[in-house]
């Protein structure tokens, strides 16, 4: 978000990301920080959409999850590059690929339903 002046005078980046909820009257809901954005490869993921995704699937199995942080990972030699999580849970599941499937899945469903909006 910028706040401005009406004549554009001045301007100052206050570093919010925020989303709109109601146009009559204007409510806006902020969503996040500016440098919680993962945009290493153009995707452009912010930390709402990871954490409503990890937390959301990590509910629906009754997984605790202590502390997270993911981060874009550059490969050479032609490798593709990807995101990589790092996740302390209070105990691991069972089925830790399922789980990391699972939490991909919600967020290209995520992203998808917020683009098409």
């Amino acid at each position: 978000m910028i706040v401005s002046t009406n004549a554009g005078l001045w301007a100052y980046n206050i570093g919010d990301t925020v989303k709109f909820v109601s146009r009559n009257p204007y409510r806006i809901l902020v969503t996040g920080r500016t440098k919680h954005y993962i945009s290493a490869f153009g995707e452009h993921v912010i930390g709402e959409e990871v954490e409503h995704s990890l937390m959301g699937v990590a509910d629906r199995h009754g997984i605790r999850i202590t502390e997270f942080t993911v981060a874009p990972k550059v490969q050479v030699n032609g490798e593709l590059p990807y995101h990589e999580w790092f996740v302390e849970f209070e105990e691991v599941p069972g089925n830790l690929s399922g789980f990391a499937q699972e939490v991909d899945q919600a967020l290209q469903e995520r992203i998808s339903i917020i683009t098409t909006c």
